[in-house]
């Protein structure tokens, strides 16, 4: 998100989260979906400690391909989750 601060690894994954619980057009006919992306924050926290980017970004950042395979890491745990928790 080029601010550092919140991974947008992250953010996107909370994203994701948000439109696998829409069961409609009509968001108030949805789920909250909170207690779920809480849920994910602390599996994400648990796994890499940290959830800015300017903690994070010195610890995964590749010169040539910066943040990719953590974003791919981060799109893998989101994608895990979401088969485990979303029926």
């Amino acid at each position: 998100m080029a601010s550092g601060r919140t991974c947008g690894a992250l953010a996107g994954a909370i994203g994701c989260l948000g439109i696998l619980t829409i069961n409609s057009e009509l968001q108030k006919d949805s789920p909250d979906s909170r207690p779920l992306i809480k849920k994910f924050v602390g599996l994400y926290t648990e796994k890499f400690e940290k959830y800015d980017c300017s903690d994070l970004k010195p610890l995964v950042s590749k010169k040539d391909i910066r943040c990719a395979d953590f974003v791919g890491e981060v799109a893998q745990l989101v994608s895990d989750f979401a088969k485990e928790n979303i029926k």
